[in-house]
């Protein structure tokens, strides 16, 4: 989908469940931009109502190759093998 912000894609959407009228996916994006996985749903019509889709959940499990294994807003210091990594890149 073309927007104002730039292409937005999608690399792999995979499903992984249903509950009713609603879908849980795992989405693998290259390049988060403001609001992108949102604004990529919305531009998608349900096909029994027509209406756009709506994202009721987000929940980010990793940057790049780094994960995160901690409670939403706090924080850690990078292990030596994540700066390791990280200056590899």
């Amino acid at each position: 989908m073309e927007s104002k912000h730039g292409l937005l894609k999608a690399l792999v959407v995979e499903k992984l469940g249903l509950g009713g009228a609603k879908t849980k996916l795992r989405i693998v994006i290259d390049e988060g931009k403001n609001r992108h996985i949102r604004r990529l749903f919305g531009a998608l019509k349900d096909p029994k109502f027509g209406t756009p889709l709506k994202v009721l959940e987000l929940k980010r499990v990793s940057i790049g190759s780094f994960g995160l294994d901690i409670p939403s807003g706090e924080w850690r210091y990078l292990s030596a093998e994540e700066e390791r990594r990280l200056v590899q890149n």
